[in-house]
């Protein structure tokens, strides 16, 4: 009995996503599932990505939105984007209502447990509202939810554009690693 390889061409992979009707799943979603007890035919699955999700240092989001009507409060001194601090400024943008701010890619959530800057940045592309928490000079606090489409200005940048898949990692030690590779310590004995 010859056994022949089940083939599909790419061009009809391609077409599939065009329309909106291929089945993409994460390595990760992929192995759930079978975990799960799931089984899989060939036919079943267009897609399986392989990218490395992770975020590395040196990657954040710029955001820029208003938050009150102008010439009512002086500036905004602390901000938080889903309990992740930002960096408000460089302008002050003194009376105009508007804050300009930094949120650090690998930054932690203080009211969302392995919670990141990049969990934050893939909810706003998903199109998703966050919650802002804004204090002003005078001290007034500001609670506001907000999506990507009302924000004046977003862009995620990149210090180090160079960034290639890690094959693994290793911490041998008995104790939790902070790593510029993930935004959650490195748990002990593990790889």
């Amino acid at each position: 009995m010859v056994l022949l390889a089940n083939k599909r061409k790419l061009s009809d992979i391609k077409k599939k996503i065009h329309n909106g009707n291929a089945n993409v799943l994460t390595t990760q979603e992929f192995i759930s599932r079978i975990e799960k007890g799931e089984n899989f035919k060939f036919e079943d699955i267009d897609v399986i990505t392989t990218a490395t999700k992770g975020l590395m240092s040196g990657i954040m989001g710029v955001f820029s939105f208003r938050l009150t009507a102008p010439k009512t409060l002086r500036k905004f001194t602390e901000i938080t984007l889903n309990g992740i601090s930002a960096f408000p400024g460089p302008c002050p943008n003194e009376y105009l209502g508007i804050a300009d701010l930094i949120v650090y890619g690998t930054a932690q959530s203080h009211s969302r447990e392995n919670y990141c800057g990049g969990s934050l940045f893939r909810e706003l592309v998903e199109g998703k509202p966050i919650s802002i928490h804004a204090k002003s000079s005078e001290g007034e606090i500001i609670d506001m939810d907000l999506t990507l489409e009302e924000m004046q200005f977003a862009k995620l940048m990149g210090t180090r554009q160079a960034i290639k898949n890690y094959n693994a990692m290793l911490n041998c030690e008995t104790y939790q690693v902070d790593t510029i590779f993930s935004c959650l310590p490195f748990e002990p004995n593990k790889s």
